[in-house]
């Protein structure tokens, strides 16, 4: 990029059109950025209220099928509905009174923090191939001493909510871009209309003072602008035509007496010698 085009870019950079733009677009990126923290955390909310939801709706359903009363009962309805069930994110595990694994992977409940005061559990957990996954679920205890655990995987469905409040952020940072694009234009065209009353000016001020500065009546700050300072330097010539007039009628008026007293001045020369001659002659 040659001199001359990376001052024009300089120059197009540092308007206030491209400045006010930059600014409004910067703070358009961070409200964006902060609502899009706010939509994940409030999608994150939602999607965990709502798998406490179906977990609480589970346990009532095998509640009213009778299928809580006891270990065996519950396993075995769980391996009945094993084959039906089309949700990969959902675990059950099913542990009898002497803590045997009935039903599912033990390896899925969360411990309880201590003190353990809830029957639900959270935590993040890796299972033997080490895919991350975070399981929240409610242990329920039944009649005959075991334990039902229903939970669900939460990672997969965070990761599908997330892709939404990305492609939102995408949709915004396309939508600033274009604001900086569009403004682009705008900023040229004010960047050419300021130059073109700097030219004036600078010839103006090199002795050309019949140049105007062209404006259109549309309106706006820059045409204002033009206007005042073209009614700035009529002013001017006004003021100095009314000068040289002043001038012109001064030395007119001060040419006869002067030319009286340069006469009368040599009149006395001629009168005399020597060094008061000299003198007088300096004076002339």
């Amino acid at each position: 990029m040659s001199l001359a085009s990376r001052h024009a870019v300089s120059q197009l950079l540092n308007t206030s059109s491209f400045h006010q733009a930059a600014t409004v677009a910067f703070i358009c990126l961070l409200i964006a950025l902060a609502s899009i923290i706010l939509s994940n955390h409030l999608l994150e909310t939602i999607m965990r209220n709502h798998v406490r939801d179906m977990i609480l709706v589970d346990i009532r359903t095998q509640q009213m099928h009778g299928h809580l009363n006891d270990t065996l009962q519950v396993a075995s309805a769980l391996r009945y509905r094993q084959p039906l069930e089309i949700r990969k994110d959902r675990h059950s595990v099913v542990i009898d009174r002497s803590g045997q694994v009935l039903y599912g992977d033990a390896h899925r409940i969360p411990e309880c923090p201590s003190p353990c005061n809830t029957k639900w559990r959270h935590a993040e957990l890796s299972d033997a191939q080490g895919n991350p996954s975070e399981m929240l679920g409610m242990v329920i205890n039944l009649s005959d001493g075991g334990q039902y655990f229903s939970a669900y995987d939460l990672r997969p469905m965070l990761e599908r909510t997330r892709i939404i409040a990305l492609m939102t952020g995408a949709g915004l940072l396309i939508i600033l871009l274009s604001i900086l694009i569009i403004s682009l234009p705008f900023s040229l065209r004010n960047l050419y209309r300021i130059n073109r009353i700097r030219d004036v000016l600078a010839r103006y001020a090199s002795g050309d003072h019949g140049v105007m500065v062209p404006f259109d009546h549309r309106g706006d700050e820059f045409a204002h602008l033009g206007e005042a300072v073209n009614q700035g330097l009529q002013r001017i010539n006004r003021l100095m035509d009314e000068v040289q007039n002043i001038t012109s009628h001064i030395a007119h008026e001060l040419r006869t007496p002067l030319t009286r007293l340069q006469n009368r001045l040599r009149n006395a020369a001629d009168m005399l010698e020597g060094e008061p001659r000299e003198e007088l002659l300096r004076a002339v």
